[in-house]
């Protein structure tokens, strides 16, 4: 399965362009799914610094996505 997440409002509570606090239920959910094999996009319109800081955010959270802002058919944003 292919799961697109958005992150703020999704991933952590909406403080845009600050970072809220985390979703630890759709965290562990989605660490979970990736364990069994299925692929993780986020799906944000951040970009730049704050883009770097999402993932970082998410990173320390053990989320770690197979791709960012991107198809994950082809690879390509």
């Amino acid at each position: 399965m292919i799961i697109a997440v958005d992150f703020d409002g999704t991933l952590c509570t909406n403080q845009y362009p600050q970072i809220g606090a985390p979703n630890k239920k759709l965290f562990q959910i989605l660490i979970n799914k990736q364990k069994a094999g299925d692929v993780i996009i986020l799906n944000t319109c951040r970009h730049g610094v704050l883009l770097e800081q999402a993932i970082n955010f998410c990173n320390t959270n053990k989320l770690n996505f197979d791709y960012v802002n991107c198809n994950a058919e082809a690879g390509i944003e």
